[in-house]
């Protein structure tokens, strides 16, 4: 009797794995099909729904991206790079409604890059040399200005502080206990995490987005409270003063 309900589970337990495997084949099919006429429609439609199907992890009416707000970023993209244009993430993002944060995490995830990421390419306009003339006082990095406004950071370096060299740098929170040593919370990592987090992101996933460790997006989470008016704060110097209700 018993080796017949061991047999029994045996046969069962090889059904239900014969099951998930070929469940799982006929989503990664329907997926492909979907990409393939996705793209035939257009290339921004098609990595709008690239970005749409790699997201597994939707939490219901919570931070899900409209296609429709997709596709206009990645035509926004596409049309900047055909006329040599080398927009910020924050002007891609004007067009879609999608915050500057969301729109670099979006661009990694379908495999593609900011296009303000080298010298030759990239002079800052008059709106972003403001943003950064009011953000020298602030206590942010060059790293955390340059996120914050949409330039590289070289640009906030040879513009600024060579101008102020002593600025003072101030974290969100430091801790010693990572096993690799001592990590940091910046602006801009407290901010790309709460973008990712309000966009339904995983954890894990964040943390591989952003090349952070997982702690430091467990602890950035937990503290939102305490960080956010922080960041909104500077935001609404850097942003001249404009209604800032989310921190990115």
């Amino acid at each position: 009797m018993l080796q017949i309900n061991l047999t029994g589970k045996v046969h069962q337990y090889r059904d239900e794995m014969q099951r998930k495997q070929v469940l799982t084949e006929l989503v990664t099919l329907i997926k492909q099909n979907t990409l393939k006429r996705a793209y035939a429609e257009g290339w921004a439609t098609g990595k709008a729904y690239e970005y749409h199907l790699s997201r597994t992890e939707w939490k219901a009416g919570k931070g899900k991206i409209a296609l429709s707000n997709l596709v206009t970023l990645f035509e926004e993209y596409q049309a900047a790079e055909r006329a040599d244009e080398r927009k910020g993430i924050i002007g891609l993002g004007k067009k879609s409604s999608i915050s500057s944060g969301q729109v670099s995490l979006i661009l990694e995830r379908v495999g593609l890059s900011p296009m303000y990421g080298t010298r030759e390419h990239h002079d800052p306009t008059v709106e972003q040399k403001e943003a950064m003339a009011r953000a020298i006082d602030l206590p942010l990095s060059a790293t955390d200005i340059a996120y914050f406004v949409g330039v590289s950071e070289w640009v906030v370096r040879d513009r600024y502080e060579i101008q102020k060299p002593n600025r003072t740098q101030e974290f969100l929170f430091r801790a010693y206990k990572n096993k690799k040593g001592p990590f940091f919370i910046t602006y801009r990592s407290a901010s790309e995490i709460y973008a990712a987090a309000d966009a339904s992101f995983s954890k894990e996933d964040i943390a591989e987005l952003i090349k952070k460790p997982i702690d430091l997006v467990d602890i950035t989470l937990d503290r939102r409270e305490e960080f956010t008016p922080k960041i909104i704060s500077a935001l609404q110097i850097i942003r001249n003063n404009q209604e800032v209700k989310t921190p990115y």
